[in-house]
């Protein structure tokens, strides 16, 4: 429409005009999709039912390996639920070792496997909590009064040492009481027996193991009052589904 046209209109009419020209000319491009989603189809040629597929393809391909400043990345996640794993079982292990109802050899036969293991965790320990001062705590999802965000960092920290702390302590404690590491065939040889020694990372190594599990608790109620009462992300953004 002209704009000679449009003078001779009434004001309304010419309004409503302009309006239908300005929505005639706005055109998506029917590529708009494959150039947001890297695909070769139109929007106009995608099957019903079939863009959540595509939408969830795109997240995967993008999901980030470094933390955000909101988010955890994916090697954070992995990170996170290997060493609880390994901790919660060397943990179990230790206590069935110390409390369960076992003959002497089946004991010595977890203590090995018990050792072994230690030694790898300690390791990947090594890494976690190097990749964790690397990238840094991200921000709280909801705000939470001071008391609360204080004990928060204060278990974050606290679970962080007892990564390195309690496997180290435990090697340690064997190597100077004069007795080798079998770690699947790889033996870390015993040192020279100091007593002294020995005996404190044995004392350091109970003691890391109790203040596990009160770690523990408290991260893992706090995670749950996060999940079920505040009802945030705070659970939910180290899981995988948030890849």
């Amino acid at each position: 429409m002209t704009a000679r046209d449009m003078a001779v209109m009434d004001p309304v009419t010419a309004t409503a005009a302009a309006d239908a020209d300005m929505a005639r000319a706005f055109k998506p491009s029917p590529h708009l999709f494959s150039e947001q989603y890297g695909l070769q189809r139109s929007a106009t040629q995608i099957a019903p039912g079939s863009l959540w597929k595509f939408q969830m393809q795109r997240q995967t391909d993008t999901a980030p390996l470094n933390d955000s400043s909101s988010s955890y990345g994916l090697v954070s996640r992995l990170n996170h639920w290997i060493v609880a794993a390994a901790m919660i079982g060397m943990l179990v292990s230790g206590l069935v070792m110390a409390y369960g109802p076992f003959e002497r050899e089946t004991v010595f036969a977890i203590m090995g496997w018990h050792k072994a293991i230690g030694v790898l965790v300690l390791a990947y320990g090594i890494w976690r909590v190097g990749w964790r001062v690397v990238q840094g705590f991200i921000k709280q999802v909801s705000v939470m009064p001071r008391w609360q965000a204080i004990a928060a960092k204060v278990t974050h920290w606290g679970l962080l040492v007892v990564v390195l702390a309690m496997p180290l302590s435990g090697l340690v404690m064997t190597i100077y009481r004069g007795r080798e590491v079998d770690v699947f065939g790889l033996i870390i040889p015993a040192q020279n027996k100091i007593e002294w020694l020995a005996n404190a990372a044995g004392l350091t190594h109970q003691y890391v193991a109790w203040t596990l599990v009160g770690l523990l608790v408290l991260h893992i109620g706090g995670a749950l009052k996060h999940h079920f009462i505040d009802s945030d992300m705070t659970l939910r953004r180290m899981g995988f589904r948030a890849a």
